[in-house]
């Protein structure tokens, strides 16, 4: 290696980009550092006192440590930082499992499944039984509905209601018979078999899903108050008459979210049920259309 004078040595000169003045102007623009013949940076390369950072190359002060000026941290703080008395106070930190909620909030469940056994209170509709799911067959075009007897859990003697407090959160799959017709129904969480036989029902409180007309489904949910007090979102991108895994997450007071094959399709905010006896059920309002032909046993889980 040499410079451009011929010398050998370890070191690279480029006379054409270097400043190597005394002086400092608007002619060193851009150009590069280098040391002055006892092998420390020029002069005007440095400055002890910066009225701007910028566009000043960081020194050492008198101790040996990089001047307070060009640290977006004083001193004391670095110190600290150094003896970790007191980090915490210098860095955004939580105790989050996976950004979902604290470790100190995350709820631990009771876990429980509804088997594909007479635990089902019918109108029109005989439940036949084959390997895991339940074969539904609506008898005649009347309102053909299923319904758990009793709430779907009992706590602390009580059954569980939606005024309860608990997160709740139903699991299951289902297939839809494809009939091609005009027909409606739903299945999910409510207190009465009315949601299941009309898909935007406002009597009963719920948190369904819902299906209306050849292959539209919904989220639906209802304070049970009557009139306006409904939500319902159109989902999209849901083969209904393919085996999908349904979800309902409900949480008190605050919304009721609706996943389909583990993606989330509808978080609803308004008209949530919120008293009641939370019971678990499907039908439809015929039985020629689009009512569910299989249904799975049901996995709950209920907060402690």
């Amino acid at each position: 290696a040499g410079d451009s004078a011929g010398e050998t040595g370890a070191r690279l000169v480029m006379p054409n980009s270097l400043n190597v003045t005394t002086s400092a102007g608007a002619a060193d623009a851009g150009k590069n550092p280098v040391l002055d013949a006892n092998g420390l940076l020029n002069t005007n390369m440095i400055d002890a006192s910066p009225t701007s950072s910028a566009d000043v190359i960081v020194q050492a002060d008198g101790s040996g440590k990089i001047d307070e000026g060009f640290l977006q941290m004083t001193d004391a703080q670095a110190t600290v930082l150094t003896d970790g008395s007191d980090v915490s106070s210098y860095h955004t930190h939580d105790d989050t499992t996976l950004g979902l909620k604290s470790i100190a909030e995350t709820p631990t469940y009771y876990l429980t499944t509804i088997p594909m056994v007479d635990v089902f209170t019918e109108t029109s509709q005989t439940n036949t039984y084959r390997g895991s799911f339940a074969n539904s067959a609506p008898s005649a075009d009347v309102t053909n509905s299923s319904i758990t007897t009793d709430a779907i859990y009992f706590m602390n003697d009580a059954v569980l209601a939606f005024s309860s407090g608990k997160q709740v959160i139903v699991e299951f799959e289902a297939v839809f018979r494809n009939g091609n017709t005009s027909e409606q129904g739903g299945f999910g969480l409510a207190t009465a078999v009315a949601p299941f036989s009309d898909y935007d029902d406002a009597t009963v409180a719920a948190a369904t899903f819902s299906f209306q007309s050849t292959d539209l489904i919904y989220a639906h949910t209802s304070t049970g108050a009557g009139g306006a007090a409904h939500t319902e979102t159109q989902l999209s991108g849901v083969d209904i008459f393919a085996q999908n895994i349904y979800r309902i997450v409900f949480n008190p007071g605050t919304n009721v979210l609706f996943y389909v094959n583990g993606s989330l399709k509808a978080t609803h905010t308004t008209n949530l049920p919120a008293a009641g006896t939370i019971k678990f059920g499907w039908g439809s309002d015929g039985s020629d259309g689009n009512y569910i032909s299989k249904i799975s046993p049901i996995t709950i889980r209920v907060e402690r």
